[in-house]
């Protein structure tokens, strides 16, 4: 974080390429009838599921370098204001997503079931009501999903909704400022107090 900027940088530009071939990719293959429509709604239940184990695998090996770091406690040659900062906004980004996570996978969980049932459901069987119900349903979802997921931010996010208009300054969670700032203040605080220290050494 602290020592490999231009590295970082390309690790996110890589993230996101591999992240827009992706969607370009599944819809060429799409357009041009290349992977059916239900094995496209397969590839997506497969990425919720890898995602979500990428996140937890990710959250918790943030979490056992942080008790690393407790347990080793403050050194002049390990301690980094830098890197104690960005493990703990990780960690407060993880338990945003963990916030979110939930609802959002209820919202997602019936577009499992408006697609197949307006793709597997054959033509002219006396159910194409239901088949173009099904599809303008899942059509509606789509966008019903967009608004609900960018409503999750604010909702689960004390920082980002103190900052909204009054009329919807709401959280379901408790701000925990005060906390934070000590937290900050002490980590710069361990910091210079080991280097002045090292240098009345010398």
């Amino acid at each position: 974080y602290e020592k490999g900027g231009k590295s970082t940088i390309l690790f996110f530009i890589g993230l996101e390429l591999i992240h827009l071939s992706s969607t370009y990719a599944d819809s060429f293959s799409l357009i041009y009838d290349y992977t059916s429509d239900i094995e496209f709604v397969v590839h997506f239940g497969v990425f919720c599921v890898v995602g979500c184990e990428a996140y937890r695998l990710i959250n918790d090996a943030d979490r056992k370098e942080m008790d690393i770091l407790r347990r080793k406690g403050a050194s002049i040659d390990s301690y980094s204001v830098a890197r104690t900062y960005q493990l703990k906004e990780n960690l407060n980004l993880m338990e945003m997503f963990t916030r979110i996570l939930v609802p959002f996978l209820v919202f997602c969980f019936p577009e499992f079931f408006l697609y197949p049932a307006f793709t597997l459901i054959p033509k002219g069987i006396g159910y194409d009501g239901l088949r173009y119900f099904s599809i303008a349903l899942y059509d509606l979802w789509l966008a019903v999903l967009c608004i609900t997921t960018i409503g999750l931010v604010p909702l689960c996010t004390p920082k980002i909704s103190k900052h909204m208009p009054s009329c919807l300054r709401y959280s379901l969670y408790p701000e925990r400022n005060i906390q934070e700032e000590r937290n900050a203040n002490a980590d710069t605080d361990i910091y210079f107090t080991l280097f002045q220290s090292h240098w009345q050494n010398v």
